[in-house]
């Protein structure tokens, strides 16, 4: 995989009336497990009332002698003070070790002074798709049993927020049942052995911000057909709601879906997820037809990036619906043809993400 360093483009449109359809389908993919620590988002004398505490875990068991793992993380430290956060996992298991391989992780701590949208987040999700994040051993790479170690942490100030992307492998000395807990920690005492953190994760904050952890981290989805020479259509992704009130096939990763679903909130759009979209476009006629299929946001300020072939792009932050960025623009040939490309959200962006399609020739 390659970045190009460049953004897509940004062009103007005009999408009044243009008629939305949901997405046909969508499955789960990846065998990479997601977790997802985005509540408390805001680390305030509200929402973190401690010393030191658990922000989110992962309770793991596993007979598969290795199991992949991703993080999600996005915390914003408004306490009078710094704070230190860092990733730990806990070795529940009476026999062998685990070990810490193939870690990666990107990761940006700032202020009012960046775009949270384009320099924290849209920076980590081209890193992720370009598969370019930074290569690094654990602070402890071997755990023995019933015992603790630290992935890394650090020192966030106060006012800044902390937005990170973690992919590691956790694999077996032997034979027996893997059983541990990944944490994502925090504790006002930048001095604190985060290792000691153990408990239940902080309650729910009233903010909306997902948490969880599913055994998967990719959405596959395909659009209904489009066919060559109609009107412009537009297919929202990770919408909240179908037309119909009901929820949309690429729903995949709800806090029902969870492995711990009393403790999490819907990640519904998506943050962390590679998403992988089909669109089928039919050319009736004889003759190709010039097709483009852009990105333009439906819910709010957008931003992240795209994959297209062996390529990644950034997605220029996209403030209205009146902005598209294209992605293709396709001589469709006669007969249905298809086009795949892979999207990652930025952190702090809104969906829906809608896919417009139209016929230029």
């Amino acid at each position: 995989m390659t970045s190009s360093g460049r953004d897509l483009t940004i062009e103007a449109v005009n999408t009044t009336g243009v008629v939305q359809f949901d997405i046909a389908s969508a499955t789960r993919g990846g065998t990479r497990r997601l977790m997802v620590s985005d509540n408390p988002e805001t680390l305030n004398e509200t929402n973190f009332p401690v010393t030191h505490g658990v922000l989110w875990h992962d309770v793991v068991r596993s007979h598969d002698g290795q199991v992949k793992h991703r993080i999600f993380g996005w915390h914003y430290n408004v306490l009078p003070n710094p704070v230190k956060i860092g990733i730990t996992l806990e070795n529940r298991a009476n026999h062998g070790a685990v070990r810490l391989e193939d870690v990666k992780r990107e990761y940006r701590i700032g202020g009012d002074e960046v775009n949270w949208i384009t320099d924290i987040g849209g920076t980590i999700s081209k890193a992720v798709l370009a598969g370019t994040m930074d290569q690094r051993t654990a602070d402890q790479s071997l755990i023995k049993q019933q015992q603790s170690g630290q992935i890394e942490s650090f020192i966030v100030p106060s006012g800044k927020l902390f937005g990170f992307v973690y992919d590691f492998t956790v694999k077996s000395t032997d034979s027996g049942e893997m059983q541990y807990t990944v944490r994502t920690v925090a504790s006002r005492d930048t001095a604190y052995d985060l290792t000691l953190l153990k408990s239940e994760p902080l309650p729910l904050a009233a903010q909306a911000h997902p948490r969880g952890n599913w055994t998967f981290s990719e959405t596959n989805a395909m659009t209904p057909v489009y066919t060559a020479g109609t009107e412009r259509v537009i297919y929202p992704t990770a919408a909240k709601l179908k037309k119909d009130g009901s929820i949309p096939a690429d729903q995949l990763f709800t806090a029902a879906a969870s492995e711990q679903p009393q403790q999490s909130l819907d990640n519904r759009a998506q943050f962390g997820v590679i998403y992988n979209v089909t669109v089928p476009v039919h050319n009736p006629g004889s003759q190709n037809r010039t097709v483009q299929i852009s990105l333009n946001p439906r819910g709010g300020s957008y931003g992240g990036a795209v994959k297209i072939g062996e390529d990644v792009y950034g997605v220029p932050l996209l403030r209205t619906n009146q902005q598209k960025a294209p992605v293709y623009v396709a001589s469709v040939p006669p007969g249905t043809s298809t086009y795949s490309f892979s999207l990652m959200i930025a952190g702090a962006s809104s969906t829906p993400l809608g896919l417009l399609v139209e016929t230029l020739s």
